[in-house]
């Protein structure tokens, strides 16, 4: 019986390592889109062998996994609420992080900022922070006032340190029907 060579034929259609020993991979994507970018990403992290595709590192950002521990992410929301605290009133500041425990501890609250949703660079939903942020000027507890008790401005500069931080748009409505009553009756109750 004559041995055969065995020939393995292997059709590469975009290589991103052909060097099976290596113990140390960088990929450099030119892109140009958000789009591009999450498809550039699922694409190179593909299992080809087991036939799955993990999920995307962007999936993770839409929707924590459950039971994760949501202390360090509670104290990164209260550091960043405590950046405004030069534009709030004297009087406002010494209660503003107590606030902020006691609304971060609100039942509506909780469910919803511990979610980042699609939102880039956050573990948190900032744009929820913001809306509470918006509608904490009904108290009046800002000195740095543009109009209606508030100055999105400063706020988005003093939170960002940039004017023109995508922030700057949620600093401008109010949060949810239910968070917000939330937290006027919690605010009435106990401030």
């Amino acid at each position: 019986m004559e041995k055969e060579d065995a020939k393995i034929i292997i059709n590469i259609d975009k290589a991103y390592n052909v060097n099976p020993a290596a113990t140390v991979v960088n990929n450099t994507f030119n892109i140009s889109s958000g789009r591009e970018a999450a498809d550039a990403v699922k694409e190179a992290l593909r299992t080809p062998h087991a036939g799955l595709e993990p999920a995307s590192p962007f999936d993770r950002m839409r929707e924590p996994e459950e039971n994760v521990d949501i202390t360090p992410i509670r104290t990164e929301i209260l550091n960043y609420v405590s950046r405004v605290r030069p534009l709030l009133t004297d009087e406002a500041k010494s209660t503003y992080m107590k606030m902020w425990e006691d609304i971060l501890a609100l039942p509506e609250v909780a469910s919803k900022v511990y979610k980042p949703g699609k939102q880039w660079g956050t573990n948190f939903h900032r744009d929820l922070v913001a809306n509470i942020l918006y509608h904490l000027r009904t108290r009046k507890i800002y000195k740095v006032v543009y109009k209606d008790n508030y100055n999105g401005a400063a706020m988005c500069e003093a939170l960002e340190g940039d004017r023109d931080h995508s922030v700057k748009h949620a600093l401008r409505d109010e949060p949810p029907a239910d968070v917000r009553e939330a937290i006027d009756k919690l605010l009435k109750e106990k401030y």
